[in-house]
């Protein structure tokens, strides 16, 4: 039996079906807000499911992982995006000469969830337990680089800690990075990855009260937050995995703001409904990672082929015109403060071909594909998610510029899950990240580093390109290496964030000679609100507009205010209003909109009514 690939006309139908718990979940919070005069509640939709949110037991699906674990967890400073991070619940820290001890001055009167007070012990406590564990998305800042060598409670108010080496950039992280947890709850648990059945404690602005596997999620405020009560009562958080169907619940009014980031296609139609759209920068990149332990891409001379032959001006025009940048070998965004701003993508067909040929890769067989010496095509898989569209036809446009050089690619579309299965490391189980070194099964796969972390991290490239084994989690990512940019990024490790730019630019110039991926796009924020449900939004650099500082009171003037930014233009400096991936979108959104308007139509005629380790 065959089954035929399903239509606009079905697509819409099943946005409109996938929209449908969204729809229940809004109308259920209408019911129970109404006799609550008031109180401010916002309604803001996740892309997948978080379970419990501990720092281990996240899935980095919703797309604003570390913005949700800052509602709940608090950090010894705030925001590692900044040079300087600001003080949080340490009021004050300061180094020894040798920058290898790092002392901080604890907030006072600062009470858990639960009630419990925040103490020395707490704190000294979590960065042991993040040590010890040798798991998770925090781990390797405090037992790799750095090298917490120790930690000391130098008085009720005050803990010290000690690196193995030189740290002078400890403050941003993991100083301003690590949630710090209740020692309390913690001390007894001791399989911290399947610690997924409670509700999480911590100093946040904002408790979890109930979390609906896959379904949803709810906040209320921490009234007695020491930085003030929330501007926000409750934050209702449904998940709607699908880009579309999220657009439409926005658009719709369903749900008052995303955390996607707004496709181009759809800013004209968001800014009818009544939508306010900010645009800022992302600091996010989109690549295909080549599995650099797999012949032929174990070879240096052949990805520089296959990045030559992508042209990613195109595809960056193409899928997202205006509204971001074209991809760059050198992997990190071109503002990020450690990017080396003079380097550039290469497209090159002609010098394509050639290193090619060079490498005696030739189409022997007249087929239009290229063979290697001993006679095997050059035919290779690019795994996807099934679930970006954009990811999906940037894959398929890659695939149709390779074939130009004699490079057949098949395009596989997958579950999330299946390509995250695909792409973990074959000796991953039960070993802590730098001793895991061989990549997964695959030839390349999509992936994207959003929420500026990895751009912002002083020892962003040092985590995710430096050879497996030693450190970072290079064997998750495309397991390369390159000895002389391994010196480079330790190098760097050991300096200050300004002077560690220069080994930065010379590892940046290595990646140029011999691309672990292929750099695609850099995408901007631009973020969609309804500004009658919360318009007290603040631009952050790193964070978007979602962020704690969003929602606690004070000078809106210390930040940008997202409602004094410039609206997005809907047609990019060109004058084109749409990009090549947008129409179908765009008859999605339009065609499950125009269906829930008629569904409401009928509603008033009738008793019909019905109104979810990964760099980040």
């Amino acid at each position: 039996m065959t089954f035929a690939h399903p239509g606009p006309r079905r697509r819409i139908f099943a946005a409109a079906a996938v929209l449908a718990g969204s729809i229940a979940f809004g109308a259920a919070a209408s019911a129970q807000t109404s006799t609550a005069p008031q109180r401010k509640v916002l309604r803001f939709a996740l892309s997948g499911d978080e379970n419990n949110l501990t720092p281990y037991t996240t899935t980095n699906r919703s797309g604003k992982t570390q913005d949700l674990l800052n509602l709940v967890y608090d950090t010894l400073l705030y925001s590692p995006f900044q040079e300087k991070p600001e003080p949080w619940l340490a009021t004050g820290v300061e180094h020894s000469a040798d920058n290898r001890t790092w002392t901080f001055k604890l907030r006072s009167g600062v009470s858990w969830h639960d009630g419990r007070p925040l103490t020395a012990e707490d704190v000294k406590f979590t960065w042991d337990y993040f040590f010890k564990s040798q798991q998770g998305r925090y781990s390797h800042h405090v037992n790799d680089r750095p090298f917490m060598e120790s930690s000391s409670i130098v008085d009720p108010q005050t803990v010290s800690f000690t690196c193995r080496e030189a740290c002078p950039t400890f403050d941003i992280d993991p100083g301003a990075d690590l949630p710090i947890l209740p020692k309390h709850i913690w001390e007894n648990v001791t399989e911290p990855a399947k610690f997924t059945a409670d509700l999480p404690v911590g100093t946040g602005p904002f408790k979890m009260v109930d979390h609906k596997s896959d379904q949803s999620y709810r906040f209320v405020a921490n009234e007695g937050y020491f930085k003030g009560k929330p501007l926000i009562d409750e934050i209702q958080m449904p998940i709607i995995k699908e880009t579309a169907s999220m657009f439409l619940a926005l658009t719709t009014g369903e749900v008052d703001a995303v955390a996607r980031v707004v496709p181009p296609e759809s800013l004209s139609e968001l800014e009818r409904s009544g939508l306010k759209i900010i645009r800022m920068p992302d600091y996010g990149g989109v690549q295909i990672n080549m599995n650099n332990q797999r012949p032929p891409f174990d070879d240096g001379r052949f990805r520089k082929a296959l990045s030559l032959a992508a042209d990613t001006d195109k595809i960056s025009t193409t899928l997202i015109g205006a509204q971001g940048k074209p991809g760059v070998d050198s992997v990190l965004d071109p503002d990020s403060p450690f990017a080396d701003k003079q380097l550039k993508h290469e497209f090159n067909l002609a010098k394509a071909k050639a290193g090619l040929d060079a490498l005696n890769m030739t189409d022997r067989d007249g087929d239009g594909t290229r063979e290697t010496a001993d006679g095997k095509a050059l035919s290779f898989e690019i795994l996807v998610s099934s679930l970006e569209a954009r990811e999906v036809r940037a894959s398929e446009l890659v695939a149709s510029q390779l074939k130009e050089v004699g490079v057949s690619v098949k395009v596989t579309a997958l579950d999330p899950a299946a390509v995250n299965t695909r792409r973990t490391p074959k000796d991953a189980g039960g070993k802590a990240v730098p001793l895991t070194t061989q990549t997964g099964d695959y030839d390349m796969y999509v992936t994207n580093y959003s929420g500026g972390h990895f751009q912002f991290d002083p020892d962003g490239l040092l985590y995710i390109l430096h050879c497996p084994g030693r450190t970072g989690f290079g064997a998750f990512i495309a397991g390369y290496c390159n000895p002389k940019f391994d010196e480079l990024v330790d190098k760097a490790a050991t300096l200050n964030a300004a002077d560690r730019k220069e080994p930065l630019a010379e590892a940046q110039k290595i990646l140029m000679d011999e691309p672990p991926m292929i750099s695609l796009y850099f995408p901007d924020g631009t973020f969609a609100y309804r500004p009658q449900a919360f318009s007290d939004w603040k631009q952050q650099i790193g964070h978007g507009i979602f962020h704690k500082r969003s929602f606690l009171p004070g000078d809106r003037s210390a930040d940008e205010a997202a409602t004094g930014g410039d609206t997005t233009p809907t047609t990019d400096p060109k004058g084109n209003t749409g990009v090549l991936v947008g129409v179908l979108a765009v008859g999605v959104l339009a065609g499950g909109a125009a269906l829930v308007a008629s569904r409401r139509r009928k509603a008033t005629a009738g008793p019909d009514d019905r109104s979810g380790p990964e760099v980040d």
